[in-house]
């Protein structure tokens, strides 16, 4: 069962992704890209943990028919929406990621458009997790300016409760097998942002429960985090009065 696409579309997008920031890394092991090829023409089934997952097999040549749908669960139990009756205390718009930095997440366009919503928002704040992966580290410096809260992988029942301290989620992959991260912040209440590399039709309907952006592209990453912040402080000064 992959976690990701199919191993020839996840190497390449991060291939590139790599070459556009100068990163000597490969994407991953190339030992296992090329294990990972060579099974592949004896796989009968894949399961495929989202609509992304499976166009990326059915665009090399696997039969729909191989496709078997298996989308990631989420234990409700843990991650729920706020009780009703709690109102969102006066505090800036936080914004917050509990994935790993890296640059298939995407992390340096999510790090520029924080800047960008900074200037309409000058107390806004970025939550992120202090998993950062090695090819991002020589990029970190150049945003050492942003107010960013760092804190370490969460067990679940704390991960539920640090989700909820959020306003919007914003996870702008440039591949991703199924977002987790993301399906537990929609059931915690809050706005997610995508990209098409998670395929709406899993867990977004624009202008409903987040938006879906382009990749690779910060402002509309702040257009959509703005625009679900109006949202929110409307909502709060409407349980106000």
């Amino acid at each position: 069962m992959p976690a990701n696409s199919h191993i020839e579309n996840f190497w390449e997008i991060i291939s590139e992704e790599h070459r556009r920031w100068k990163c000597p890394y490969p994407p991953f092991s190339p030992y296992w890209y090329e294990r990972s090829r060579k099974m592949l023409p004896d796989a009968d089934y894949v399961l495929s943990p989202s609509s992304y997952v499976t166009e990326s097999f059915l665009a090399r040549g696997f039969k729909r028919e191989q496709l078997l749908r298996n989308m990631y669960p989420v234990d409700l139990a843990l991650f729920s929406v706020r009780r009703p009756s709690a109102v969102r205390k006066l505090k800036p718009l936080t914004l917050i990621n509990t994935g790993s930095v890296s640059l298939r997440k995407g992390s340096p366009y999510l790090l520029e458009a924080f800047r960008i919503i900074r200037r309409r928002h000058p107390s806004a704040r970025l939550k992120l997790t202090q998993i950062i992966q090695d090819d991002i580290k020589p990029i970190m410096s150049k945003y050492r300016d942003l107010p960013i809260e760092w804190s370490p992988p969460l067990p679940h029942p704390e991960l539920a409760a640090h989700l909820r301290t959020g306003d919007v989620f914003i996870l702008p992959s440039l591949e991703d097998g199924f977002a987790r991260t993301a399906a537990e912040a929609l059931s915690c209440g809050l706005p997610v942002i995508l990209t098409p590399k998670h395929r709406r039709e899993d867990l977004v309907v624009p202008n409903v429960n987040g938006e879906i952006v382009p990749i690779r592209e910060p402002e509309a990453i702040a257009d959509a985090v703005l625009k679900w912040a109006d949202r929110v402080m409307s909502s709060e000064n409407m349980a106000r009065q």
